[in-house]
């Protein structure tokens, strides 16, 4: 009964009547910005903005209920949701990062940091042929490789 109640006030977009149960603590040596978090979040109190030419992970402080499902789901170990009462503005931003873009024509890619910790890791696998490939977008890697076949 109480998820029932708690979906149909996600579903019309209410505050709930008890803001600031949790908060939550995003480490920005950690964070990729990849979205697991904004996906998981039952009360969408997670939301991905970009502004100008950055992405930024912005909590709404009065929506978390400290369920701690996008700590459990941060597959850098990123996120931590402490049961806290934090007065101030409505929304925060807990990590941002550069869009990062593709080297060939400049469409975003998505965030720097996820970008710089994908060829960090194909490094430490001596990974260095798909490196190359990491900052250009799929439609460029498309082109390059019918280049190469029909050549």
């Amino acid at each position: 009964y109480v998820l029932q109640i708690f979906n149909e006030y996600v579903e019309k977009d209410l505050v709930l009547s008890f803001p600031g149960v949790g908060y939550v603590y995003v480490d920005d040596d950690k964070c990729t910005l990849c979205e697991a978090c904004v996906r998981s979040c039952p009360t969408k109190a997670l939301k991905i903005l970009e502004y100008k030419d950055e992405m930024r992970l912005i909590l709404s402080i009065n929506r978390c209920i400290g369920c701690r499902e996008c700590e459990y789901i941060c597959p850098e170990n990123a996120v931590k949701v402490y049961w806290y009462y934090k007065k101030g503005s409505e929304e925060e931003v807990l990590t941002r990062s550069k869009i990062a873009r593709c080297v060939i024509c400049g469409a975003p890619l998505g965030p720097e940091k996820m970008i710089r910790r994908i060829e960090n890791r194909l490094r430490s696998l001596g990974d260095h042929e798909a490196i190359k490939y990491v900052r250009i977008c799929d439609k460029c890697k498309t082109k390059l490789f019918y280049e190469k076949i029909f050549q």
